[in-house]
């Protein structure tokens, strides 16, 4: 199943399992007490298109086509 995150009034979906790996992680947090499909964060969306493309594919993406591998 998937979740809503509506960061700054921009929306975000991704599913349950890409914040889970992160059991405690803010976003982990917020969607595991809550019984919304969607949680508002106000804070920048530009930033995180960052964050939630991290979370995805475990690398830091710039928008210039750069890539900066991290290891978890």
């Amino acid at each position: 199943s998937s979740i809503i995150f509506n960061i700054g009034g921009s929306q975000y979906e991704t599913c349950d399992k890409t914040v889970s790996k992160y059991p405690d992680s803010l976003l982990n947090t917020s969607t595991s007490k809550s019984s919304l499909k969607t949680v508002f964060f106000d804070r920048s969306p530009q930033l995180f298109a960052y964050i939630i493309q991290w979370m995805r594919t475990d690398a830091l993406v710039l928008y210039d086509n750069s890539i900066l591998q991290v290891r978890i």
